[in-house]
């Protein structure tokens, strides 16, 4: 099982409660080419193969100030657990990365930890600050469309 890397010069681990099931969150979640629909920042995002070890998600950001911004980010997935673990590994403009979401039953229904370890980053400080408010856009915008699709949380 492939993790984060907690020594990695930018490392960002982040949990949100979602009010919906692993299974509801993961449905949304694994659907890529649904991503351009509800994370604004991508501009696009495919599959490529199915949805396990050794396929590629090829995808876009636009309008952000993180690294990759403009960039199409190519992502191995690594591993895949289903309604439970998803990880990617790739590079772009000279940056390595992993990222892991994990989906865990709980009170309110799910809590997702999203975490990314990257290195390569010229500036590791400004990256880590990027990185972490791309990903907590990322959650947010999750947890929204989930919990407005199924009726779960205060969203």
């Amino acid at each position: 099982m492939v993790s984060v890397d907690r020594d990695a010069p930018v490392l960002c681990v982040l949990e949100i409660e979602i009010g919906a099931s692993p299974d509801q969150v993961w449905a949304i979640f694994t659907d890529i080419a649904g991503w351009v629909d509800w994370m604004e920042p991508i501009t696009s995002a495919r599959l490529e193969g199915p949805l396990a070890p050794g396929s590629i998600i090829h995808w876009s950001v636009a309008g952000t100030d993180f690294s990759a911004a403009g960039m199409e980010i190519p992502s191995k997935l690594v591993d895949v657990e289903p309604g439970r673990r998803l990880a990617w590994q790739g590079a772009v403009a000279g940056l390595t990365g992993t990222h892991v979401w994990e989906f865990e039953p709980s009170g309110t229904g799910t809590r997702l930890t999203n975490s990314e370890s990257i290195f390569g980053a010229e500036d590791a400080a400004k990256d880590t600050i990027e990185l972490e408010s791309f990903l907590r856009y990322w959650n947010a915008r999750l947890k929204a469309t989930v919990e407005q699709r199924y009726g779960g949380g205060d969203s």
